[in-house]
């Protein structure tokens, strides 16, 4: 969160001077009324290959067809949205600009209401969770070498 600014004269800026990226070196809150963070992943991958080889006279081929999918399913629980944090941390006339924006307290054990938690729930999240399903990569990829043996000079 580089572009953080804390103004001084921010509701739940309890030190009386702006903060920002200047000011500050390191950042970290667990916000534990929004609950666990949970992160569950599924992969599945098939891969698939079949060769054929021989030569013709003096001429040796190799053919191979790939066939690979890979598909990857994502649910996290407990993310929250930066440019939204950014927002109700910064100063309150633009916080006042987006109707569901209200200025966040993140100073103390169970400041964070459950109004500032639905602004910084992730977009289009609901509960904060995230679902992100990768789409499925398909390939199919031919590939063939033709090559002349070494004990057998090429024709010219």
């Amino acid at each position: 969160m580089e572009s953080l600014f804390w103004p001084a004269d921010h509701p739940f800026n309890p030190f009386g001077v702006d903060l920002g990226p200047d000011e500050i070196t390191f950042f970290g809150r667990r916000p534990i009324e929004a609950g666990a963070r949970i992160f569950d992943q599924t992969v599945d991958t098939y891969y698939v290959s079949a060769g054929a080889d021989g030569s013709f006279g003096s001429v040796d081929w190799d053919v191979t067809a790939i066939w690979a999918q890979n598909q990857a399913n994502q649910r996290k629980r407990g993310a929250f949205n930066a440019r939204n944090l950014i927002l109700g941390l910064g100063p309150t006339e633009n916080c006042a600009l987006v109707p569901t924006c209200v200025p966040i307290n993140i100073v103390g054990e169970g400041s964070l209401t459950q109004e500032m938690l639905e602004l910084d729930e992730d977009d289009d999240a609901g509960q904060h969770e995230m679902l992100i399903m990768a789409e499925k990569q398909v390939r199919l990829i031919y590939f063939g070498v033709a090559q002349w043996r070494s004990d057998t000079p090429p024709r010219t």
